[in-house]
């Protein structure tokens, strides 16, 4: 099993607000950009940074070519983070009232973050501090404020020789009593109880979690982070998408399904386990199909053109949904790795959420079939490894 990929290192917080700002200006560009921080603008610049200005930021993070060892992957990291740190220096000095100066200070906070945990240098532990700060003085959105002031509620704890097991609690409560009353309360509870596991306070870490089942379950960001930590079983209860497929038509389910066993895989091209199972899967659509089973495919994939000619050359002939590294379905069902094969019963319920490796097996029993079929030499799902909210 392949784990959804993230940059190494990123935090909850700092996948989070990347996916928030991300959704604030158009697709960034793939190639890389000149790393010369943006001239000096005009006495007449507008109010606002220019989106070109925020793609050319989130360019720098494109390397120009692929890494071939660890070290070099961390030296080209380094040089990225640092160069977007520049860039984004000089547009808080060209541009120091913009009200959409918080996007390029977001960008600021993940790059010294993922450079503070790599390097361990203090001076990017300082510039997180400080990038964070600047972004709770700001009127940026709620979700932002949350992030910024989780990450440094994150580095006091454990402060100074009285730091106790109790005092870093109510320092986790004081950070999220000071957002309960905004637009984010349910992000203040879910980076509290990160917190929470960070210091093993399990008696905290159990409170926010129930508090977060009980009041926000209707949050698919809360709804996912549970699931991954086992805190929600899906068993027994429906399977709740709504999917645009890859011919522009809509699927919800469980309704549009109804009275059909179904199958639905996490998968992309990218991923070798997914690709390496995908014969397994034609045989047994073929098999089981006229037996009242429907396939329906979630690809997690950037490229959708990747998808629709991997699609076209391997026949796959069940529905198709490019859900994108951000899916909303993959969110809302936890999932950090993929291939992650569910089976949905006949009354739109799920009946497995982990049947990529018992498959056929999982088909008979849901159609009632008296006995089991002769073993296959279906591919062993190995264990999930931990990830972060999906991206590619």
């Amino acid at each position: 099993m392949q784990t959804i990929r993230v940059l190494a290192g990123v935090s909850l917080a700092l996948a989070v607000v990347m996916a928030s700002s991300a959704a604030s200006v158009a697709q960034v560009t793939t190639q890389p950009a000149t790393t010369t921080a943006p001239a000096t603008a005009p006495a007449t610049a507008p109010a606002e940074i220019p989106m070109s200005l925020f793609k050319q930021m989130d360019s720098l993070a494109v390397p120009a070519t692929q890494p071939t060892s660890q070290e070099e992957y961390n030296q080209m990291m380094e040089k990225a983070m640092t160069d977007i740190i520049a860039f984004g220096k000089q547009l808080e000095q060209d541009y120091p009232d913009a009200p959409n100066l918080y996007l390029v200070r977001v960008r600021m906070l993940r790059a010294a973050g993922l450079l503070a945990q790599q390097t361990q240098k203090e001076e990017y532990q300082d510039l997180v501090v400080e990038t964070a700060q600047k972004i709770i003085d700001s009127p940026a959105p709620a979700e932002y404020h949350v992030v910024a002031d989780h990450l440094i509620t994150r580095m006091q704890l454990g402060e100074g020789p009285e730091a106790t097991e109790e005092s870093d609690a109510q320092k986790i409560r004081a950070f999220v009593d000071r957002h309960k009353d905004g637009g984010a309360a349910a992000q203040a509870k879910l980076y509290g109880l990160t917190l929470a596991m960070q210091t093993e306070n399990e008696e905290l870490e159990d409170e926010l979690a129930k508090d977060l089942e009980t009041n926000h379950a209707d949050d698919p960001m809360v709804m996912g982070y549970l699931r991954s930590m086992g805190r929600i079983q899906d068993e027994g209860r429906p399977f709740e998408a709504e999917l645009t497929l890859i011919d522009g038509s809509k699927l919800t389910l469980p309704d549009d399904l109804l009275g059909k066993v179904v199958v639905v895989d996490f998968w992309a091209t990218w991923c070798a386990p997914c690709v390496q199972a995908m014969p397994k899967m034609k045989e047994l659509y073929e098999k089981y199909n006229s037996q009242g089973v429907e396939f329906v495919g979630i690809s997690v994939d950037h490229d959708r053109k990747a998808v629709e000619e991997f699609i076209k050359t391997h026949e796959l002939p069940w529905r198709q949904a490019a859900d994108g590294p951000q899916s909303p379905t993959a969110t809302r069902y936890g999932i950090r790795a993929i291939p992650s094969v569910w089976v949905v019963g006949k009354d739109g319920k799920v009946i497995s959420s982990n049947a990529a490796g018992s498959l056929e097996e999982v088909l008979r029993s849901a159609l009632g079939l008296a006995e089991t079929a002769p073993a296959t030499a279906e591919a062993a799902s190995p264990a999930t490894a931990p990830a972060t909210t999906p991206a590619e």
